[in-house]
């Protein structure tokens, strides 16, 4: 008979992927506010749960939290963008590598669905950037580098907000061709146009970040 505390420890992961999800999908933008009490209504539980897996994102530096009712999505400055990006080149590349080189036809069936999911999607930037990040992690799912994988995570999480900021009638910043051509890539093993693809990929991201956030 399972007791509370296992429940409490459960529920409270459950919280933790869901806001998680949300911050990786770039629906909760850098400054973003919000308080406790709110967040817990929008997930419909009560505040513990959420109180105890905002602390956990403190700790990842992904929100800022001054009382429970100012917290925020953590900002980053420009050198630390360009940190992450330059973190992100050096762990992900060595990612795509393994994953082409090992091959799936598991995998291939996945990112095939995310391409998919994304042509659809691709005049809605939410959803676009939703399976943006599927496709990514299934790729990186066909490793067995599972610490790089935990960094990788963590580099994500706190960039992810600055994926949905945009300059006024911008279209969305990632190349979907690329990621067509990064999935060819990964069906034939052709670890160089797939790793080629990918810094392409990345590279663009960050110019287009970089240009569209505010000077300072």
């Amino acid at each position: 008979m399972p007791i509370s505390k296992i429940e409490t420890k459960t529920l409270r992961q459950k919280v933790y992927d869901q806001i998680r999800e949300s911050i990786m999908s770039a629906e909760m933008e850098p400054g973003e506010s919000f308080s406790l009490r709110t967040l817990a209504d929008k997930l419909g539980v009560s505040i513990m749960p959420v109180r105890e897996a905002l602390w956990q994102f403190e700790t990842e530096k992904v929100i800022i939290i001054e009382s429970n009712k100012k917290m925020s999505i953590n900002t980053l400055t420009r050198e630390q963008i360009i940190e992450i990006f330059n973190l992100r080149f050096h762990h992900e590349t060595d990612l795509v590598r393994e994953s082409c080189l090992r091959g799936s036809k598991r995998i291939e069936h996945k990112l095939e669905n995310a391409l998919k999911k994304m042509s659809v999607a691709n005049s809605n930037t939410k959803h676009f950037l939703k399976w943006n990040k599927e496709f990514h992690f299934t790729m990186y799912e066909n490793t067995n580098s599972s610490i790089t994988l935990d960094i990788v995570n963590n580099l994500w999480l706190r960039l992810a907000p600055y994926f949905g900021i945009h300059a006024p009638g911008s279209k969305i910043f990632t190349n979907f061709a690329v990621h067509e051509l990064m999935f060819e890539s990964f069906k034939s093993q052709d670890e160089q146009t797939l790793v080629s693809s990918f810094k392409t990929d990345l590279m663009e991201t960050k110019e287009y970040i970089l240009d569209v956030l505010p000077l300072k």
